[in-house]
């Protein structure tokens, strides 16, 4: 893994205390409350990895896909949900998000989600520069 990627964490419900500080130790966090300070991070670049719950202050998951799909923002998106399974991870992958976190939240889960969603960020981002 590159040494501390940047990582937007969209939240602020206590129960993303525990995602956010496993997160801390992996990367450089920056923890944003509303879906307009997320996109502001992406749009200056400030983004390896959006962290994202289901639902934030503002609205869900979805609704930052689609401001980021408005933007042609192409940083990977982990949605992080305190029950999610087969029906929620489908549904998260075929809406365009990179993947889907559920509990129990352990770090090397945490560790090996990071380290693919920034192997398929620069993958992607060398083929667009090779074509």
């Amino acid at each position: 893994m590159q040494a501390y990627p940047k990582v937007v964490m969209l939240g602020g419900d206590p129960d993303d205390f525990q995602v956010a500080e496993m997160l801390a130790r992996l990367a450089a966090v920056t923890r944003v409350e509303k879906i307009s300070e997320a996109i502001s991070q992406l749009e200056r670049g400030d983004c390896d990895v959006l962290f994202c719950p289901w639902h934030s202050a503002e609205g869900t998951w979805r609704d930052v896909l689609e401001e980021m799909h408005k933007r042609q923002l192409e940083v990977p998106v982990v949605v992080f949900c305190h029950c999610g399974g087969e029906h929620e991870w489908t549904e998260v992958l075929n809406a365009g998000a990179f993947d889907l976190l559920a509990p129990p939240y352990e770090s090397h889960q945490i560790r090996e989600l990071l380290e693919h969603a920034l192997e398929s960020r620069y993958a992607t981002a060398g083929s667009r520069l090779r074509t």
